[in-house]
């Protein structure tokens, strides 16, 4: 806990390597000017990552990735609470994913994390973005309050509570729950919950992109401009 670091992420930087790690804590770590990851940088390493706690991490880069930066890696994280986490100048509140990396993402519960940029709790850039159970809820963003995706990304979520979510920087944010960048490969949504999410632009559920909802229950979400959904030119729902 409380440990500080200048580049690449502020507790622990991993290069090269598997393992795992298993019912830690990660709280109040600090990566302060370089390639993110406030409690944790992943490079070319692929471990498992089961029953953490990630809460109070922060990155005050120009970078990504409140508590976890993720570059040409592909770990396991399950089980895991990521709570309270920044990214204070940049994406990512929580989770970073840069386009060489593939996580698998399965029970995790992302709570009240903020990026000043896009995605509250996750920004991703990798093809395929899959996410399965846990919730994500009350993180916020200035686009995308919990999710964004950049350049051609698929995104799934399947069996995710998704709640209270907020774009609202801003009086132009967009995309509470989800701020699909231009590229996107558009999202796929499956048995989930998406209920309480607002944007103080445009889309309270989601902005820009072809997308899916199979046996979804989208209640009481607000946008203060255009619609829970916006769409452009050739879109769909």
């Amino acid at each position: 806990d409380q440990n500080e670091a200048y580049n690449d992420g502020g507790a622990i930087f991993i290069f090269n390597t598997v393992g795992f790690f298993k019912e830690s804590n990660f709280s109040s770590n600090i990566n302060t000017n370089w390639n993110g990851g406030g409690a944790l940088k992943l490079e070319s390493s692929s471990p498992i990552i089961q029953n953490c706690n990630f809460s109070y991490n922060r990155t005050e880069a120009n970078h990504n990735g409140g508590a976890i930066n993720l570059e040409s890696s592909s770990p396991t994280i399950e089980n895991c609470t990521f709570t309270r986490n920044k990214s204070e100048s940049n994406s990512a509140g929580a989770l970073y994913i840069d386009s060489s990396s593939s996580p698998t993402l399965t029970d995790n519960n992302f709570y009240y994390n903020y990026a000043s940029s896009q995605g509250g709790a996750i920004f991703a850039e990798n093809q395929n973005f899959v996410i399965t159970g846990g919730a994500l809820v009350g993180n916020w963003s200035g686009w995308g309050g919990a999710y964004a995706s950049n350049g051609a990304v698929n995104s799934t979520f399947s069996d995710v509570r998704i709640l209270g979510n907020e774009a609202n920087k801003t009086s132009s944010a967009n995309g509470g729950v989800a701020y699909f960048n231009t590229g996107t490969l558009g999202g796929t949504f499956i048995n989930c919950e998406i209920s309480g999410n607002r944007a103080t632009g445009d889309g309270g559920v989601f902005y820009r992109g072809i997308n899916r909802f199979v046996n979804c229950s989208i209640v009481g979400n607000q946008a203060a401009a255009a619609g829970v959904a916006v769409l452009f030119t050739g879109e769909e729902i």
